[in-house]
């Protein structure tokens, strides 16, 4: 089963990830600081990290250093809620075998974790890999130096006594002999001895067939024994012989133009209760060897063959370090590959971030437009009802007018009568056209227009003042009122759709604060939008403002908000929309949240009981240049 450490400060983090880690098969373990983490690892080493770079000790990176260096093998995924590319590359740079942004999804954490344990099995395969190539360089190194002994000028009395030893130092036995058969009866004898009981078993003999050695160069087959003692070959005579305990052997037959002319046996393993297979495979090949030394007539024959055997080894000893230089490499450029497709991941993940934060200014302005377009209907309706009115009450006029000024002419061509006549005319008109009212109406109808007109004006002067403000780069020399801009942005975004949402404020007079203000807006808007997306009931919110040492603190307030335990979980899930339990295309209080982070501040999200839902947003004073914190509440 894979092992897997959690280091992070965020208990809910490491439930999350153990949780989803241990439904996968892991075995997982957590720890909640680098001390503890560190600790947990040097008592228990682990296959996989998941290590947090933001801990409470500050041990990031030098944990993950610790780690990484450490004679254990193992992986370490590093987790940041500050996914710059700096920082990604610093982790990857100290070791870190893949990087992921939080928050991340089960898919994400799952795919990572899958890569580091790729890269982990490929670690241990080089390093098996690596550890048979030098254990092949030793035997070569080994041989090696056995055949420059049987090669060399010296007398066979001379050298083969220290190729016994030697094997027995190369395979770790406690003793070893050369066994030759005698031509005159074929029976075994103890031509060289090394041990602790050489001396006494010198030119012993051996009836033929008879103990293990016997065995094997009878059916010419080499033999290893880990229990002498409850084998029914092994013969005890020489233990009795010498006082010696036999415990496990291997024999190995020396063969000489396809004949058997004696055996090499190596008693007792060294460092463990029996021989290995592969130490039988050694011995078989150190026979062959003295078999070629064992044979006068075939003195050259076998010396050209050792070293064509020799030169073969080497072939291969090259051939597979050649092979493994190829997979060296493959390994370099998949790990190169890997890196590359990391970066592009975590570019495209700096795009998808970017065209989140455009979409959620888009639904801004949408929200701030939906706002305006209602708040200018109202008083643009009755400016055009009103204007209706006067259409009518002009065109009384206008006839009235029509008829004075006929009345006007006859009376200039001496016409008594006619004028007389339309005189009574303009009176019939004035009874007809209501013109007495008209004339008391008007003073109304054009102070309901001047109203309408001012309220538009207001909205519009808003509007220029956000729009002018917004060309501002960085902080406002003269400070940002919060409560100004509090009250400014919930006036537009009440008319967003949902007239029903009612404020009760409870400002605190607070001193002016050095922040950017169009980062400042972009917080407000999203947690107000949130709000009025939120309840389609008519709803009533309560917004409060604080001062303290170092710090504003602006309150929302929902007292009637009823939050299940997995919506309360989603809040801060990008797009969430508690009533109907799906996504609202708006960022809301994450994008909320990570501008106030953004800022040096912090939001903290708490549930009152039995309903309520109490949203703080904590901005500081005076942003310091480059300062970003994150608390997840």
């Amino acid at each position: 089963m894979t092992s897997c450490l959690i280091i992070d400060a965020d208990a809910a983090a490491r439930e999350s990830a153990s949780e989803l880690l241990t439904s996968r098969g892991f075995e997982v373990r957590q720890a909640q600081d680098g001390a503890d983490g560190l600790e947990s690892f040097e008592r228990n080493p682990a296959d996989l990290v998941l290590l947090d770079l933001e801990l409470p000790d500050q041990m990031g990176m030098e944990l993950l250093s610790s780690l990484v260096g450490s004679e254990q093998a193992c992986k370490v995924v590093v987790t940041s809620a500050h996914g710059d590319v700096e920082r990604s590359v610093q982790a990857w740079r100290y070791g870190a075998a893949d990087f992921l942004q939080k928050p991340f999804s089960p898919r994400g954490l799952l795919s990572s974790v899958g890569r580091a344990l790729t890269q982990l099995n490929a670690d241990k395969q080089m390093a098996h890999l690596s550890h048979t190539l030098q254990q092949r360089v030793r035997d070569l190194s080994v041989v090696n130096q056995i055949s420059q002994l049987i090669i060399s000028s010296k007398p066979i009395e001379q050298w083969i006594d220290e190729v016994i030893r030697a094997s027995c130092d190369y395979i770790g036995a406690e003793a070893g002999s050369l066994l030759v058969l005698h031509p005159s009866d074929n029976s075994l004898v103890f031509y060289v001895s090394t041990g602790p009981k050489a001396k006494e078993i010198k030119e012993v003999r051996l009836p033929k067939a008879k103990g293990i050695a016997g065995w094997c160069v009878e059916n010419v087959q080499p033999l290893k024994v880990d229990d002498v003692i409850s084998d029914e070959r092994f013969d005890s005579a020489i233990d009795k012989l010498t006082g010696f305990r036999t415990k496990s052997v291997i024999a190995a037959p020396i063969v000489v133009r396809d004949e058997c002319i004696g055996a090499i046996e190596l008693l007792n393993h060294s460092f463990n209760d029996s021989f290995s297979d592969e130490d039988l495979h050694r011995l078989v090949e150190l026979s062959g060897h003295v078999a070629v030394a064992a044979h006068n007539s075939m003195v050259v024959r076998d010396l050209k063959q050792s070293r064509e055997e020799l030169a073969k080894w080497s072939r291969e000893l090259e051939q597979t370090v050649e092979q493994r230089t190829i997979a060296l490499k493959r390994a370099t450029e998949s790990s190169r590959l890997v890196r590359q497709d990391l970066l592009r991941t975590h570019k495209a993940m700096q795009k998808a971030k970017e065209a989140l934060v455009e979409q959620e200014k888009m639904a801004t302005l949408g929200l701030l437009a939906a706002g305006v377009a209602h708040e200018i209907n109202n008083p643009l309706g009755f400016v055009n009802a009103n204007l209706s009115v006067l259409e009518e009450y002009v065109r009384s006029m206008r006839r009235l007018a029509a008829v004075l000024i006929h009345a006007r002419s006859r009376f200039r061509s001496d016409s008594e009568d006619q004028a007389l006549m339309l005189l009574k005319e303009a009176e019939r008109v004035v009874e007809d056209e209501d013109l007495r009212e008209v004339m008391d109406d008007l003073g109304p109808v054009f102070d309901e227009m001047r109203s309408g007109l001012v309220r538009i004006m207001s909205i519009v002067e808003k509007l220029r003042m956000f729009a002018e403000d917004g060309r501002k780069d960085g902080m406002d020399d003269d400070g940002v009122d919060l409560n100004d801009e509090a009250q400014r942005l919930i006036e537009l975004v009440q008319g967003s759709g949902n007239r029903a949402l009612q404020i009760e404020y409870h400002l605190s007079a607070l001193p002016t604060m050095r922040l950017p203000v169009m980062e400042l807006r972009q917080c407000l808007l999203n947690l107000f939008g949130f709000f009025a997306r939120q309840r389609g009931e008519k709803s009533h919110l309560v917004m409060k403002t604080d001062s303290r040492d170092d710090s504003i603190v602006l309150e929302l307030l929902d007292p009637k908000a009823e939050l299940t335990d997995m919506q309360f979980a989603s809040l801060l899930d990008p797009g969430i929309d508690l009533e109907e339990s799906k996504t609202s295309g708006s960022l809301g209080l994450f994008a909320a949240k990570g501008i106030a982070d953004g800022l040096g501040g912090r939001m903290d999200i708490v549930r009152l009981r039995p309903a309520g839902l109490s949203v703080k947003v904590i901005f500081p004073k005076v942003k310091v240049p480059g300062e970003a914190t994150e608390r997840v509440s």
